[in-house]
């Protein structure tokens, strides 16, 4: 029972351990970025104060712009939006798609905090706070990286997005037959995949023709839609484009025919055809063609005979009423 006791408030200290080095993540990263403190010096209000690093973004190396820039594309949803957030939105995600490596910069920062988390030491005696915060890490650049891309229509972000949709690390996976207590399996259910998020970035950008209506759920089978979409773009049997937009692309660029494998197995119109026994082979279309042509043959002569007839009878007729 002591064990136990121990044991389960080993646990409770860990947890706490964790839930204070969150917080102080969260408090501490944009002053830790730096940005925080730039935007806060660039005016006296909100607007103003994005508006104005807006302005001065051409003078800013491309990685900075899009550091601070992307910062602003987190104002909410279109539709919550006022007049003042909507200009800042639509100028900075402007100015981002601009910017050349705008999806890689924020590939980079994802894949990044996996490899810091995957480095930490298990020996050392610092292990499980180092842990805790590459984990936390981890999770935030996964949240901000993949948000941000799902509101960055391009094709250097469809094709970032796409990459990701194949990287299942940190998948939690009950092993078989395993009837322990999940909480001991507590690091696995901190972590999600990569491919999941970006399956449901994708979801988020305004794209024609989605795979499916939404993510239904975090297993494989339910990002397979968009798997599959990727994967037959990558391969060049399909094209992708965006709402707004009528220009289609593909990995490379626009493209000037569409490509969508799902319209060429659209069903074919029904023909006059009633039944399969009515569809003749070349054969037997050139041997009805012969028997039209011998009934055709023999009718025309009784027409003209009958014509001929008819015409005799009244010339009859009239005689002899005369």
């Amino acid at each position: 029972m002591d064990a136990n006791r121990g044991s389960k408030q080993s646990l409770v200290n860990t947890n706490s351990t964790r839930i204070i080095i969150v917080a102080l993540l969260l408090w501490s990263q944009a002053f830790a970025e730096g940005w925080y403190e730039r935007w806060m010096k660039a005016g006296d209000t909100w607007h103003d104060r994005w508006m104005r690093l807006a302005n001065e973004s051409p003078a800013m190396e491309p990685l900075d712009r899009i550091e601070i820039l992307g910062h602003a594309l987190g104002v909410g949803t279109k539709s919550e939006m006022n007049d003042q957030e909507s200009e800042v939105y639509y100028t900075i995600q402007r100015i981002i798609l601009d910017t050349p490596g705008h999806a890689e910069y924020y590939r980079d920062r994802i894949n990044g905090a996996r490899l810091r988390f995957e480095a930490v030491d298990k020996r050392d005696e610092e292990y499980i706070t180092d842990r805790a915060v590459a984990q936390q890490q981890l999770l935030d650049e996964q949240m901000n990286g993949f948000e941000t891309l799902s509101q960055l229509p391009s094709i250097e972000t469809v094709r970032v997005l796409g990459e990701f949709l194949s990287d299942e690390r940190g998948r939690m996976e009950i092993p078989a037959g395993y009837t322990g207590s999940k909480m001991k399996l507590w690091d696995q259910w901190l972590q999600k995949p990569n491919s999941t998020d970006a399956a449901m970035a994708l979801d988020k950008l305004p794209l024609k023709n989605k795979p499916h209506a939404g993510i239904t759920g975090w297993d494989k089978e339910a990002i397979r839609p968009w798997v599959l979409w990727y994967e037959q773009i990558k391969a060049g049997n399909r094209t992708f484009s965006f709402e707004g937009d009528p220009t289609d692309y593909n990995l490379n660029g626009p493209v000037r025919e569409a490509k969508n494998p799902d319209a060429n197995r659209t069903p074919r119109r029904p023909t006059t055809e009633t039944s399969p026994a009515t569809k003749a082979s070349p054969e037997a279309k050139a041997a009805n063609q012969t028997e039209d042509r011998s009934n055709l043959t023999t009718i025309v002569p009784g027409i003209i005979a009958l014509i001929l007839g008819s015409g005799y009878w009244i010339y009859r007729r009239k005689s002899s009423a005369s």
